[in-house]
């Protein structure tokens, strides 16, 4: 059988059905977005100064004594109870009534008695410097001070500090001694108190010192032989400074600065002296 031929006409009357573009996908919107803000800076830390510090109590007030007293031998029991009744220390206390310090307590003594010694601070400015280092969690660097009769940064051409003065009623409420009991140590010293009740910050060392003693049975009329000896030290080296004393305020200067060292090797001599005996008596 033959195949029809196409029909030309019938081609023509094909209507082409419309093939659809899919319609183009929408871009998302853009949202402007809030310019980013900078984080804040962490926050410092805070809580009582040295955050760094454990705060687990486990010290007992002993501990404590055994932990400072090489470093502060004037260091007693009392002055701890003390400083905590000052509110520069808050030690935990266990179900009996028991003082157990932390890490962080003894670094609070630690820089108490340390400010006392070295810069005669009364309590009153070292706990406002230990409030400041509670807010902000840095220690106050005026704290990094040099003994009084050093000069500043070592350099031993700058003019030594004036000596520090503290009243009377002062030292009575730093060492918990009777003002009549400071005289006695001053008079013992050679040091005649001034009209105005104030005596060289140098006082409260020896008033802690001569308390420390007295604990173990040694009062004033026992340690009047060191009182002595220890005038008669200063009269030498006054004789050795004077001698290599310049003109000028240059040679005061340098006089102050030679009595000072001598005094200090003056008293690490007798430290030493003191313990060598000791050593071959068998203590």
């Amino acid at each position: 059988m033959s195949k029809a031929a196409p029909n030309p006409d019938l081609a023509r009357n094909i209507i082409p059905f419309p093939i659809e573009e899919p319609a183009p996908t929408p871009e998302p919107a853009v949202t402007a977005q809030p310019p980013s803000r900078p984080e804040p800076p962490a926050a410092p830390p805070v809580g009582p100064w040295p955050q760094w510090a454990s705060r687990e109590p486990v010290f007992s007030i002993g501990q404590v004594m055994g932990q400072l007293g090489t470093e502060f031998p004037a260091l007693s029991i009392s002055k701890l109870r003390y400083l905590e009744d000052q509110g520069l220390v808050t030690p935990a206390r266990t179900g009996s009534g028991y003082r157990k310090y932390s890490a962080a307590d003894v670094e609070r003594v630690r820089f108490v008695l340390t400010e006392q010694r070295d810069a005669f601070l009364p309590l009153r400015v070292i706990r406002a410097k230990l409030q400041g280092m509670d807010q902000t969690g840095l220690v106050d660097e005026s704290v990094l001070h040099e003994a009084p009769w050093r000069a500043a940064d070592g350099a031993e051409d700058e003019q030594p500090q004036p000596a520090a003065h503290v009243g009377v009623d002062e030292l009575a409420t730093l060492t918990g001694a009777d003002p009549a009991f400071i005289a006695e140590v001053a008079a013992a010293a050679g040091i005649e108190l001034d009209a105005g009740a104030t005596a060289h910050a140098a006082l409260l060392k020896a008033v802690e010192s001569v308390m420390q003693l007295t604990k173990y049975g040694l009062d004033l009329r026992h340690l009047r032989a060191v009182f002595q000896a220890a005038r008669r030290h200063c009269d030498e080296i006054e004789a050795a400074a004077s001698a290599l004393r310049g003109r000028g305020s240059a040679g005061r200067e340098r006089a102050g600065q030679i009595a000072a060292d001598m005094a200090e090797s003056m008293g690490a001599l007798y430290q030493s002296v003191v313990r060598l005996t000791l050593a071959q008596r068998g203590f």
